[in-house]
Protein backbone atom coordinates (compact mmCIF):
# COMPACT_ATOMS: atom_id res chain seq x y z
CA UNK A 1 0.00 0.00 0.00
CA UNK A 2 1.10 3.55 -0.89
CA UNK A 3 1.99 5.81 2.08
CA UNK A 4 0.09 8.92 2.40
CA UNK A 5 2.70 12.07 1.53
CA UNK A 6 1.91 14.66 4.21
CA UNK A 7 2.21 18.62 3.53
CA UNK A 8 3.82 19.57 7.26
CA UNK A 9 3.71 23.42 7.72
CA UNK A 10 5.87 24.90 10.22
CA UNK A 11 4.93 27.41 12.42
CA UNK A 12 7.97 27.82 14.59
CA UNK A 13 8.22 31.23 13.89
CA UNK A 14 4.32 32.00 15.18
CA UNK A 15 5.44 29.71 18.42
CA UNK A 16 8.18 31.91 19.12
CA UNK A 17 6.35 34.89 19.01
CA UNK A 18 4.00 33.65 21.13
CA UNK A 19 6.39 32.60 23.91
CA UNK A 20 7.21 36.20 23.87
CA UNK A 21 4.31 38.47 22.98
CA UNK A 22 0.61 39.06 24.05
CA UNK A 23 -0.58 40.70 20.31
CA UNK A 24 0.16 38.89 16.24
CA UNK A 25 1.44 41.08 14.20
CA UNK A 26 2.42 40.45 9.81
CA UNK A 27 3.91 37.35 9.57
CA UNK A 28 2.75 35.95 12.70
CA UNK A 29 -0.78 36.80 11.94
CA UNK A 30 -0.45 34.72 8.34
CA UNK A 31 0.65 31.63 10.57
CA UNK A 32 -2.51 31.96 12.60
CA UNK A 33 -5.26 32.72 9.97
CA UNK A 34 -3.94 29.29 8.01
CA UNK A 35 -3.86 27.56 11.07
CA UNK A 36 -7.10 28.32 11.68
CA UNK A 37 -9.06 27.95 8.45
CA UNK A 38 -11.13 24.68 8.31
CA UNK A 39 -10.81 24.27 4.85
CA UNK A 40 -7.14 23.53 6.14
CA UNK A 41 -7.46 21.41 9.06
CA UNK A 42 -10.34 19.40 7.36
CA UNK A 43 -7.49 17.94 5.17
CA UNK A 44 -6.04 14.39 5.69
CA UNK A 45 -2.99 14.93 4.50
CA UNK A 46 -1.84 18.24 6.25
CA UNK A 47 -0.22 18.33 9.38
CA UNK A 48 1.39 21.40 11.50
CA UNK A 49 4.96 21.19 13.16
CA UNK A 50 7.69 23.24 14.94
CA UNK A 51 11.38 23.47 15.73
CA UNK A 52 12.80 25.22 19.14
CA UNK A 53 16.04 25.56 17.21
CA UNK A 54 17.77 23.12 20.31
CA UNK A 55 18.20 20.39 18.25
CA UNK A 56 17.64 19.31 14.21
CA UNK A 57 14.23 17.87 14.96
CA UNK A 58 10.25 19.11 14.05
CA UNK A 59 7.78 18.03 16.69
CA UNK A 60 3.96 17.85 15.86
CA UNK A 61 1.27 19.85 17.02
CA UNK A 62 -2.31 19.60 18.02
CA UNK A 63 -3.38 22.64 15.59
CA UNK A 64 -6.60 22.67 16.96
CA UNK A 65 -5.67 22.95 20.23
CA UNK A 66 -2.76 25.31 19.95
CA UNK A 67 -5.09 28.03 17.95
CA UNK A 68 -7.80 27.20 20.96
CA UNK A 69 -4.72 28.55 23.51
CA UNK A 70 -4.05 31.42 21.12
CA UNK A 71 -7.38 32.35 21.91
CA UNK A 72 -7.56 31.85 25.06
CA UNK A 73 -4.09 33.95 25.78
CA UNK A 74 -3.30 30.66 27.54
CA UNK A 75 0.89 32.64 27.92
CA UNK A 76 1.94 29.09 29.92
CA UNK A 77 0.99 26.71 27.08
CA UNK A 78 3.12 28.86 24.93
CA UNK A 79 6.03 28.99 27.37
CA UNK A 80 6.03 25.27 27.96
CA UNK A 81 5.62 24.03 24.51
CA UNK A 82 8.91 26.34 23.34
CA UNK A 83 10.68 24.92 26.55
CA UNK A 84 9.07 21.06 25.61
CA UNK A 85 11.92 19.82 23.49
CA UNK A 86 14.94 21.25 24.94
CA UNK A 87 17.66 18.99 24.44
CA UNK A 88 19.20 17.49 27.70
CA UNK A 89 22.56 15.29 27.65
CA UNK A 90 21.68 11.86 28.63
CA UNK A 91 23.67 9.24 30.40
CA UNK A 92 25.84 6.49 28.89
CA UNK A 93 24.32 3.06 28.89
CA UNK A 94 20.58 1.44 27.53
CA UNK A 95 19.78 1.18 31.11
CA UNK A 96 20.86 4.73 32.14
CA UNK A 97 19.49 6.35 29.08
CA UNK A 98 15.71 4.49 29.56
CA UNK A 99 15.73 5.44 33.46
CA UNK A 100 16.80 9.18 32.90
CA UNK A 101 14.00 9.47 30.31
CA UNK A 102 11.48 8.09 32.45
CA UNK A 103 12.60 10.33 35.47
CA UNK A 104 12.65 12.97 32.33
CA UNK A 105 8.57 12.50 31.73
CA UNK A 106 7.44 12.01 35.14
CA UNK A 107 9.07 15.84 35.83
CA UNK A 108 7.58 17.02 32.52
CA UNK A 109 3.67 15.52 33.33
CA UNK A 110 4.40 16.51 37.10
CA UNK A 111 4.87 20.00 36.04
CA UNK A 112 2.65 20.25 33.40
CA UNK A 113 4.68 20.05 30.50
CA UNK A 114 3.96 19.33 27.18
CA UNK A 115 5.92 16.33 25.00
CA UNK A 116 5.30 16.47 21.64
CA UNK A 117 5.95 13.90 19.21
CA UNK A 118 9.20 13.99 16.82
CA UNK A 119 8.16 14.16 13.33
CA UNK A 120 9.45 11.57 11.02
CA UNK A 121 9.67 12.80 7.36
CA UNK A 122 8.99 10.61 4.76
CA UNK A 123 10.28 10.67 1.15
CA UNK A 124 8.11 13.09 -1.18
CA UNK A 125 6.73 14.59 2.02
CA UNK A 126 6.51 18.63 1.91
CA UNK A 127 7.54 20.75 4.56
CA UNK A 128 5.87 24.25 3.86
CA UNK A 129 8.03 26.92 6.40
CA UNK A 130 5.57 29.92 6.71
CA UNK A 131 7.16 32.42 9.21
CA UNK A 132 10.26 34.42 9.76
CA UNK A 133 12.49 31.40 9.54
CA UNK A 134 15.73 33.80 10.20
CA UNK A 135 14.89 34.26 14.05
CA UNK A 136 15.34 30.78 15.01
CA UNK A 137 18.45 29.15 16.45
CA UNK A 138 19.80 26.14 13.90
CA UNK A 139 17.09 26.51 11.40
CA UNK A 140 19.69 26.07 8.43
CA UNK A 141 21.22 22.99 10.02
CA UNK A 142 17.56 21.81 10.66
CA UNK A 143 16.48 21.87 7.43
CA UNK A 144 19.86 20.58 5.96
CA UNK A 145 19.78 17.82 8.06
CA UNK A 146 16.13 16.46 6.83
CA UNK A 147 16.33 17.47 3.22
CA UNK A 148 19.18 15.28 3.04
CA UNK A 149 18.53 12.21 5.72
CA UNK A 150 15.13 12.17 5.32
CA UNK A 151 14.24 13.32 1.08
CA UNK A 152 11.68 15.53 2.47
CA UNK A 153 10.92 18.71 -0.27
CA UNK A 154 11.18 22.25 0.93
CA UNK A 155 9.41 25.37 0.29
CA UNK A 156 9.55 28.27 2.45
CA UNK A 157 7.09 31.10 2.27
CA UNK A 158 9.25 34.30 1.17
CA UNK A 159 7.01 36.76 2.07
CA UNK A 160 9.50 39.53 0.30
CA UNK A 161 12.90 40.00 -0.87
CA UNK A 162 13.75 43.23 0.69
CA UNK A 163 16.79 42.39 1.96
CA UNK A 164 18.27 41.73 -1.07
CA UNK A 165 16.88 44.79 -2.60
CA UNK A 166 17.15 47.23 -0.19
CA UNK A 167 19.90 45.59 2.31
CA UNK A 168 20.28 49.21 3.93
CA UNK A 169 17.08 49.18 5.61
CA UNK A 170 18.16 46.15 7.87
CA UNK A 171 20.14 46.21 11.07
CA UNK A 172 22.35 43.45 9.51
CA UNK A 173 22.72 40.97 6.73
CA UNK A 174 21.57 38.33 8.98
CA UNK A 175 18.09 38.07 6.74
CA UNK A 176 19.26 37.85 3.32
CA UNK A 177 22.13 35.10 4.40
CA UNK A 178 19.28 33.24 5.97
CA UNK A 179 17.20 33.23 2.89
CA UNK A 180 20.01 32.59 0.83
CA UNK A 181 20.76 29.61 2.22
CA UNK A 182 17.43 28.11 2.88
CA UNK A 183 16.53 28.69 -0.87
CA UNK A 184 19.94 26.72 -1.61
CA UNK A 185 17.66 23.97 0.10
CA UNK A 186 14.72 24.51 -1.40
CA UNK A 187 12.95 22.51 -4.18
CA UNK A 188 10.85 25.73 -4.96
CA UNK A 189 8.93 28.77 -3.04
CA UNK A 190 5.65 30.14 -1.90
CA UNK A 191 5.50 33.87 -1.93
CA UNK A 192 2.10 36.14 -2.58
CA UNK A 193 2.88 38.49 -5.01
CA UNK A 194 3.96 38.13 -8.80
CA UNK A 195 6.33 41.05 -8.28
CA UNK A 196 8.55 39.10 -5.73
CA UNK A 197 7.75 36.13 -8.08
CA UNK A 198 9.04 37.52 -11.16
CA UNK A 199 11.98 39.26 -8.98
CA UNK A 200 12.90 35.70 -7.53
CA UNK A 201 13.83 34.80 -10.31
CA UNK A 202 15.81 37.52 -11.84
CA UNK A 203 19.36 36.59 -10.61
CA UNK A 204 20.90 40.36 -11.80
CA UNK A 205 18.30 41.59 -9.40
CA UNK A 206 18.43 39.63 -6.08
CA UNK A 207 22.14 38.75 -6.30
CA UNK A 208 22.11 34.55 -6.12
CA UNK A 209 20.59 32.08 -8.86
CA UNK A 210 17.39 30.04 -7.07
CA UNK A 211 18.18 25.93 -7.67
CA UNK A 212 14.87 25.53 -8.80
CA UNK A 213 12.43 26.66 -11.82
CA UNK A 214 10.20 29.54 -12.33
CA UNK A 215 7.55 27.19 -12.66
CA UNK A 216 7.96 26.38 -8.84
CA UNK A 217 7.59 29.88 -7.40
CA UNK A 218 4.22 29.66 -6.31
CA UNK A 219 1.86 32.79 -5.88
CA UNK A 220 -0.74 32.22 -2.83
CA UNK A 221 -1.86 35.65 -1.81
CA UNK A 222 -2.73 36.65 1.74
CA UNK A 223 -6.88 37.45 3.64
CA UNK A 224 -7.21 39.67 5.69
CA UNK A 225 -9.28 40.06 9.00
CA UNK A 226 -13.25 41.33 8.94
CA UNK A 227 -14.50 44.43 10.58
CA UNK A 228 -15.41 43.36 14.64
CA UNK A 229 -17.90 44.42 16.32
CA UNK A 230 -15.68 45.68 19.69
CA UNK A 231 -16.33 45.19 23.10
CA UNK A 232 -16.14 48.12 25.64
CA UNK A 233 -13.59 46.95 27.59
CA UNK A 234 -11.32 44.99 25.48
CA UNK A 235 -10.00 48.41 23.51
CA UNK A 236 -9.36 50.40 26.58
CA UNK A 237 -6.05 51.57 26.06
CA UNK A 238 -7.28 52.87 22.94
CA UNK A 239 -9.65 55.02 24.26
CA UNK A 240 -7.18 56.42 26.76
CA UNK A 241 -5.15 57.03 24.21
CA UNK A 242 -7.87 58.96 22.41
CA UNK A 243 -8.81 61.01 25.66
CA UNK A 244 -5.37 61.92 25.87
CA UNK A 245 -5.31 63.71 22.66
CA UNK A 246 -8.47 65.74 23.37
CA UNK A 247 -9.38 66.24 19.61
CA UNK A 248 -11.47 62.98 18.47
CA UNK A 249 -9.74 63.52 14.76
CA UNK A 250 -6.62 61.48 14.03
CA UNK A 251 -5.19 60.13 10.97
CA UNK A 252 -3.49 56.02 11.68
CA UNK A 253 -0.21 55.07 10.48
CA UNK A 254 0.54 51.00 11.10
CA UNK A 255 4.06 49.64 11.08
CA UNK A 256 7.05 48.35 12.89
CA UNK A 257 9.43 50.94 13.68
CA UNK A 258 12.53 50.71 11.34
CA UNK A 259 13.81 52.13 8.27
CA UNK A 260 11.27 50.95 5.64
CA UNK A 261 8.42 51.93 6.85
CA UNK A 262 9.67 55.62 6.58
CA UNK A 263 8.40 57.10 9.54
CA UNK A 264 10.97 60.09 9.29
CA UNK A 265 8.30 60.86 6.20
CA UNK A 266 5.70 60.65 7.75
CA UNK A 267 7.49 63.30 10.73
CA UNK A 268 8.23 65.62 7.63
CA UNK A 269 4.84 65.25 6.46
CA UNK A 270 3.02 66.73 9.41
CA UNK A 271 5.62 69.39 10.35
CA UNK A 272 4.83 71.12 6.98
CA UNK A 273 1.04 70.34 7.86
CA UNK A 274 1.50 71.73 11.42
CA UNK A 275 3.00 74.69 9.54
CA UNK A 276 -0.05 75.15 7.82
CA UNK A 277 -2.83 74.37 10.72
CA UNK A 278 -0.97 75.05 13.88
CA UNK A 279 -3.91 73.18 16.30
CA UNK A 280 -6.57 72.33 14.35
CA UNK A 281 -4.29 69.65 12.37
CA UNK A 282 -5.62 66.57 13.94
CA UNK A 283 -3.37 64.45 15.42
CA UNK A 284 -0.90 61.03 13.90
CA UNK A 285 -1.24 57.85 15.85
CA UNK A 286 1.60 55.70 14.89
CA UNK A 287 1.09 52.20 16.53
CA UNK A 288 3.87 49.56 15.50
CA UNK A 289 6.47 47.33 17.69
CA UNK A 290 9.91 48.47 18.38
CA UNK A 291 12.17 47.23 15.37
CA UNK A 292 15.24 48.42 14.58
CA UNK A 293 17.46 51.35 13.57
CA UNK A 294 14.48 53.37 14.66
CA UNK A 295 16.79 55.73 16.97
CA UNK A 296 17.16 58.74 14.75
CA UNK A 297 13.50 58.58 14.02
CA UNK A 298 12.67 58.73 17.52
CA UNK A 299 15.12 61.07 18.80
CA UNK A 300 14.18 63.46 16.00
CA UNK A 301 10.65 63.42 16.86
CA UNK A 302 11.38 64.16 20.65
CA UNK A 303 13.04 67.12 19.68
CA UNK A 304 10.68 68.44 17.78
CA UNK A 305 8.30 67.62 20.83
CA UNK A 306 6.68 65.19 18.68
CA UNK A 307 5.23 68.34 17.06
CA UNK A 308 3.51 69.85 19.44
CA UNK A 309 2.57 66.42 20.96
CA UNK A 310 0.33 66.39 17.16
CA UNK A 311 2.63 63.06 16.67
CA UNK A 312 1.83 60.11 19.10
CA UNK A 313 4.12 56.62 18.91
CA UNK A 314 2.25 53.69 20.57
CA UNK A 315 3.02 50.10 20.31
CA UNK A 316 2.08 46.55 21.16
CA UNK A 317 -1.60 47.55 20.94
CA UNK A 318 -3.82 44.19 21.40
CA UNK A 319 -6.02 43.67 17.99
CA UNK A 320 -9.13 44.62 19.73
CA UNK A 321 -7.05 48.24 20.58
CA UNK A 322 -5.90 48.34 16.93
CA UNK A 323 -9.71 47.68 15.37
CA UNK A 324 -10.90 50.78 17.76
CA UNK A 325 -8.19 52.93 15.81
CA UNK A 326 -9.07 52.00 12.68
CA UNK A 327 -12.91 52.16 12.79
CA UNK A 328 -12.14 55.79 14.34
CA UNK A 329 -9.92 57.63 11.96
CA UNK A 330 -10.47 59.59 9.69
CA UNK A 331 -8.18 57.97 7.32
CA UNK A 332 -4.86 56.16 7.18
CA UNK A 333 -0.97 56.71 5.97
CA UNK A 334 1.18 53.90 4.81
CA UNK A 335 4.24 55.44 2.76
CA UNK A 336 6.78 52.52 3.30
CA UNK A 337 9.36 52.10 0.59
CA UNK A 338 9.28 48.50 0.01
CA UNK A 339 6.66 45.49 1.23
CA UNK A 340 6.20 42.05 0.53
CA UNK A 341 1.93 42.53 0.90
CA UNK A 342 1.12 45.88 2.96
CA UNK A 343 -1.11 44.17 5.82
CA UNK A 344 -2.26 47.85 6.91
CA UNK A 345 -3.37 48.65 3.30
CA UNK A 346 -6.07 45.93 3.33
CA UNK A 347 -6.88 46.50 7.07
CA UNK A 348 -7.49 50.12 6.17
CA UNK A 349 -9.53 49.31 3.28
CA UNK A 350 -11.45 46.85 5.33
CA UNK A 351 -12.76 48.89 7.83
CA UNK A 352 -13.45 51.27 4.95
CA UNK A 353 -10.65 53.67 5.82
CA UNK A 354 -9.39 55.70 2.65
CA UNK A 355 -5.10 54.39 2.58
CA UNK A 356 -2.90 57.10 1.62
CA UNK A 357 0.22 54.69 0.19
CA UNK A 358 3.57 54.34 -1.27
CA UNK A 359 3.36 54.10 -5.01
CA UNK A 360 5.69 50.81 -4.50
CA UNK A 361 4.34 48.13 -7.36
CA UNK A 362 3.78 45.45 -4.01
CA UNK A 363 1.50 48.08 -2.26
CA UNK A 364 -0.86 49.57 -5.55
CA UNK A 365 -1.58 45.51 -6.14
CA UNK A 366 -2.87 45.56 -2.72
CA UNK A 367 -4.84 48.15 -2.28
CA UNK A 368 -5.76 48.20 -6.21
CA UNK A 369 -7.84 51.85 -7.50
CA UNK A 370 -9.13 52.13 -3.79
CA UNK A 371 -6.14 53.94 -2.13
CA UNK A 372 -4.47 57.54 -2.86
CA UNK A 373 -0.99 57.03 -4.10
CA UNK A 374 1.89 59.27 -3.18
CA UNK A 375 5.44 58.66 -4.04
CA UNK A 376 7.14 57.96 -0.87
CA UNK A 377 9.97 60.63 -1.97
CA UNK A 378 7.98 63.53 -2.71
CA UNK A 379 6.74 65.26 0.97
CA UNK A 380 4.58 68.03 -1.24
CA UNK A 381 2.70 65.33 -2.87
CA UNK A 382 1.78 63.72 0.28
CA UNK A 383 1.04 67.11 2.09
CA UNK A 384 -1.32 67.57 -0.84
CA UNK A 385 -3.22 65.06 -1.01
CA UNK A 386 -3.91 65.25 3.31
CA UNK A 387 -4.80 68.36 3.28
CA UNK A 388 -7.12 67.85 0.35
CA UNK A 389 -8.73 65.03 2.71
CA UNK A 390 -8.98 67.08 6.07
CA UNK A 391 -10.44 69.95 3.85
CA UNK A 392 -13.40 68.09 1.51
CA UNK A 393 -15.38 65.88 4.34
CA UNK A 394 -17.62 65.16 1.65
CA UNK A 395 -15.03 63.86 -0.76
CA UNK A 396 -13.66 61.73 2.20
CA UNK A 397 -17.04 60.10 2.74
CA UNK A 398 -17.70 59.71 -0.85
CA UNK A 399 -14.28 57.96 -0.84
CA UNK A 400 -15.62 55.34 2.14
CA UNK A 401 -18.52 54.58 0.58
CA UNK A 402 -16.60 53.68 -2.67
CA UNK A 403 -14.20 51.67 -0.40
CA UNK A 404 -17.48 49.48 0.94
CA UNK A 405 -18.84 48.60 -2.13
CA UNK A 406 -15.47 47.89 -4.06
CA UNK A 407 -13.41 46.44 -1.53
CA UNK A 408 -13.81 42.80 -2.00
CA UNK A 409 -12.01 43.26 -5.45
CA UNK A 410 -9.26 43.54 -3.74
CA UNK A 411 -9.81 41.77 -0.45
CA UNK A 412 -9.88 38.15 0.25
CA UNK A 413 -10.92 37.06 3.27
CA UNK A 414 -8.62 34.31 4.90
CA UNK A 415 -10.95 31.65 4.19
CA UNK A 416 -10.71 32.34 0.34
CA UNK A 417 -7.31 32.58 0.94
CA UNK A 418 -7.01 29.57 2.58
CA UNK A 419 -8.74 27.86 -0.23
CA UNK A 420 -6.29 29.02 -2.65
CA UNK A 421 -3.82 28.19 -0.41
CA UNK A 422 -4.81 24.46 -0.38
CA UNK A 423 -4.88 24.00 -3.55
CA UNK A 424 -1.30 25.41 -4.16
CA UNK A 425 0.45 23.32 -1.42
CA UNK A 426 -1.85 20.60 -2.83
CA UNK A 427 -0.40 20.86 -6.19
CA UNK A 428 2.91 20.82 -4.51
CA UNK A 429 2.78 17.48 -3.02
CA UNK A 430 1.30 15.48 -6.63
CA UNK A 431 3.09 16.95 -9.19
CA UNK A 432 6.17 18.76 -8.27
CA UNK A 433 10.07 16.80 -7.85
CA UNK A 434 12.19 17.22 -5.38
Amino acid sequence: MTQMKVIWIDISDLTRWLFRHDYLTGIQKVQYHFSCEDVIRADKSIRFCFTPGKSLDFYEINIEEYTRKIQEQDKGYFERLWFSRIVRTYPKGVAAKIKFKLKERKRRRKNKEIFPTIVEFNKGDVLISLGSYWNIEKYEQTIRHQTETKGMKFFPFVHDIIPFISPQLFANNNTKNCQMKLLAMASGAITSTTFTANLLNQPDKVGFSIPFSKQDIIVSPLGVDPIETLNEVESIKAKTLLYKLGNPDFILMVGTLEPRKNHHYALDVWLELYKKHGERLPSLVIVGRNGWKNGSFLDRALSLNYINNKVQVVSDLTTPDLNYLYQNCLFTMFPSYAEGWGIPVQESLMNNKVCIASNHPVIKSTGGNLCEYIDPYDITTAVDVIDKLLLDTDKRIEREAEIKIKKAEVCLSWSQASEIFLKNIKSISDDRKS
